[in-house]
């Protein structure tokens, strides 16, 4: 049977593999890197055995990456089946009310649960796995799963508990992603009309914006985006850039030595201060604000 859970909180902040896991997620240069390298922390750093993300594409789940490292080959074949036969999210399986209800599920026992994909966990042989859904910009993008297949005790709510605030810090580098796709795509047409202003294509004005001022608007309803961050306390402004990086509260928390609701109270400073409703929000404002690079 399913277990649907409130959303995680990890029971021990002085995790260093959670921290190990989120600072892994970092470097990531796109969706599909960032997929690889959450399905290896997952199993390199959180203790998991199997791990698989999935990208959400028209009420399916696309398998984007796996990691099996005690058997490459399964691995392979974990992806080739999850590409050519996608689980669809049709209100028979479990991980539909995942989606819906955006929280982590626990499956402890998978012949007690009637609504798994049957096909794919008799493909797996997996007898019960946690799942957790990726959520950025208000929608679900995506789905982590992993299990303990062949360890000496089943899934049970501290896993949930890890792969939750796991999947957290992940949504926060999709927000990244997001955000710097969009300045990518933004800076022709903004270079182009700064020229126009400033006197063709070489003009002062265009040629002196880093890619990310350049998308940039001008003010917020409260100030410039440095303006508003120049508010914060070095502590918060220090909250803000782990928050960028992609860490957690549980995994800021660790980083700074300090408790899980010190930071959480922090965070509710920042995007007081910032006057943001997410913290997505608030890293975007952080990006904007960030001094071009020199050279």
């Amino acid at each position: 049977m399913s277990v649907v859970l409130d959303p995680p909180r990890t029971s021990d902040p002085a995790s260093t593999g959670l921290r190990l896991a989120l600072s892994a997620l970092r470097p990531a240069a796109d969706f599909q890197d960032l997929a690889a390298r959450g399905a290896r922390a997952l199993c390199e750093s959180l203790g998991f055995r199997r791990a698989m993300v999935s990208r959400v594409e028209d009420a399916r789940l696309v398998v984007m990456a796996a990691c099996v490292p005690a058997n490459p080959p399964f691995e392979r074949a974990v992806l080739a089946f999850g590409r050519t036969a996608p689980l669809v999210l049709d209100g028979a399986v479990v991980e539909t009310d995942m989606l819906h209800g955006r929280r982590p599920i626990l499956v402890a026992d998978i012949r007690r649960e009637p609504r798994v994909h049957r096909e794919f966990t008799t493909f797996l042989r997996t007898p019960g796995y946690v799942a957790a859904p990726i959520v950025a910009r208000g929608r679900v993008l995506g789905v982590v799963h992993a299990d303990l297949m062949g360890a000496h005790r089943g899934v049970d709510e501290r896993d949930v508990a890890r792969l939750g605030a796991f999947t957290e810090g992940l949504a926060c580098v999709v927000d990244r992603l997001l955000l710097e796709a969009e300045i990518r795509e933004a800076q022709p047409a903004l270079q182009r009309l700064l020229g126009a202003v400033d006197g063709g294509p070489g003009g002062r004005m265009a040629t002196r914006l880093s890619p990310s001022l350049a998308v940039a608007p001008a003010s917020s309803p409260s100030g410039s985006a440095a303006g508003d961050i120049a508010r914060l306390t070095a502590r918060e402004r220090e909250v803000l850039e782990l928050m960028a990086e992609g860490l957690s509260n549980a995994a800021i928390a660790e980083e700074l030595v300090v408790a899980p609701g010190t930071v959480k109270a922090h965070v509710s400073r920042i995007l007081r201060k910032l006057d943001v409703s997410s913290r997505a929000q608030a890293i975007s404002r952080f990006l904007r604000a960030a001094p071009p690079p020199r050279g």
